[in-house]
């Protein structure tokens, strides 16, 4: 077989299998939430994270969505495993360390600064997503250097979430000082008195992170205590499910194991949309811009001897018709600004109605059109002189005679034109716009006088202004 045939074939071997993965149903495995503590406090000398039962419940969960068909289970594209640490957690680990040596060197105010900017990472990240007991420690930093500079207050609501992060957090009793333990147990038992069991907070919503990950779920274990036993519990968050997710709680251990987290998930693979069971619909676009503009016009061909300026503005409306096509329509006015011999003494006010198609291609940061269309405009007369008595003496002026003057009356122009442009994104519906259009009229109607379009043709346009997009 020769090297060609061996490489069409190697290339459509990895086509398949990148189509393959495409069609999976991806599920996103969270961190456990383990609400059993009723004190962060243990007595010294105590092992403080003995119990493995929710590792085991999420090992057989992610053993049993792997094994269904279409489905793929995905940890966080940040977490590259306890062996080798990802480039994001060397990043933050650094912002921690540089921390910590602050404030044991008493630097508070330091290390303070460090901690926060380690958190506008953290957010960035969705941190708690992949690591949450790495999130959480830089709260509870936070929380021990707002004790040290006398903000008790702040340091609980630091600690709060330490614990939301974090909530099977043990710290040994009597390693701090008393006054510190005083305000984590108060952040504790105000942390307990909120907590809802199983949901996430809002502030930690999954769904940002599924779609980050590009996931169609995501999936967590849990467990909390019910009349003093442990009650252990599996859900799977998916939009497209009637109430958005799914559940099942179990008594203890045994109890998993009769049930079986097998069965669950063959629940769930009944309920949730896979690839096999999706009618595909073409999506429909969801653009409707508003451009509103600032113009400036000149023309190519003019009846001055210098070039004839005019300024105004555009309001145009493009609306979807296919994935990069729409159809546009907009409005404009201007009226000249004269030219540089001062030739037009009465001003040329112009309206265009214009109406055609608009093709895009978007980027992240926006996206550039081309839009070919026709146009309908109303040209108000106008009144153009060389004599130079008559511009600065009047009409009246005895150098200033009837035959001096070049009127063009008012008509009704029919013109061709093209216009190419870029949206740059400012925010989620707003955008700045910058466009140059080119037109030629190629039909007229006179209303009054004479006009003809071998004077005045060819008018060229720059626009630049605010765009909003509706959804």
């Amino acid at each position: 077989m020769s090297i060609r045939a061996v490489t069409i074939i190697s290339v459509m071997v990895l086509l398949m299998a990148s189509s393959a993965s495409a069609r999976n149903f991806r599920v996103l495995m969270l961190p456990q939430r383990d609400w059993r503590n009723s004190t962060p406090f243990v007595a010294p000398g105590n092992d403080r994270n003995t119990d493995k039962s929710l590792h085991r419940i999420q090992a057989d969960l992610s053993r049993a969505l792997s094994s269904a068909y279409q489905v793929k289970v995905i940890n966080s594209r940040y977490l590259a495993g306890s062996d080798k640490p990802s480039n994001e957690e060397l990043l933050l680990r650094g912002f921690l360390q540089l921390s910590m040596e602050l404030y044991r060197h008493i630097k508070l105010e330091q290390s303070v600064v460090t901690l926060k900017k380690g958190l506008d990472v953290v957010k960035k990240l969705h941190v708690w997503s992949w690591m949450p007991h790495l999130a959480a420690q830089f709260y509870f930093y936070l929380g021990l250097c707002n004790i040290d500079m006398g903000k008790a207050e702040d340091a609980q609501r630091y600690f709060r979430r330490v614990f939301m992060l974090n909530p099977g957090l043990r710290i040994q009793q009597g390693y701090y000082p008393n006054k510190t333990e005083k305000v984590i147990m108060a952040a504790f038992l105000d942390y307990r008195s909120s907590l809802r069991i199983p949901s996430f907070t809002a502030e930690y919503n999954p769904d940002v992170v599924q779609k980050g990950e590009k996931a169609n779920a995501s999936a967590f274990v849990y467990a909390y205590k019910q009349d003093g036993h442990n009650v252990f519990g599996v859900r799977i968050i998916d939009a497209n499910l009637k109430d958005g997710h799914f559940d099942r709680e179990f008594g203890d251990e045994k109890a998993i194991e009769q049930t079986g987290i097998q069965a669950f998930v063959n629940a769930f693979v009944s309920c949730a949309l896979l690839p096999w069971k999706r009618t595909h619909k073409k999506k429909k676009p969801d653009r409707i811009y508003m451009d509103t503009t600032a113009l400036y016009m000149f023309y190519a061909k003019y009846p001055t001897r210098r070039f004839l300026h005019n300024a105004g503005f555009n309001l145009g409306f493009s609306f979807p018709v296919g994935r990069s096509l729409d159809v546009v329509a907009g409005f404009s006015l201007a009226t000249s600004m004269g030219d540089a011999y001062g030739d037009m003494v009465d001003g040329l006010t112009v309206y265009r109605l214009r109406v055609g198609v608009a093709y895009s291609y978007a980027w992240s940061w926006g996206h550039i059109f081309v839009s070919p269309g026709m146009a309908m405009g109303y040209l108000s007369g106008y009144t153009i002189t060389t004599n130079a008595n008559c511009k600065f003496l009047g009409p009246n002026s005895p150098g200033c005679q009837p035959t001096s003057f070049n009127k063009g009356g008012d008509a009704i122009t029919f013109s061709i034109s093209a216009r190419v442009g870029v949206r740059f994104m400012l925010a989620q519906a707003l955008l700045f716009t910058i466009s140059v259009d080119a037109s030629g009229f190629f039909a007229e109607i006179p209303l009054s006088g004479h006009h003809s379009m071998s004077d005045l043709n060819f008018p060229i346009g720059f626009q630049a202004g605010l765009s909003y997009k509706f959804r």
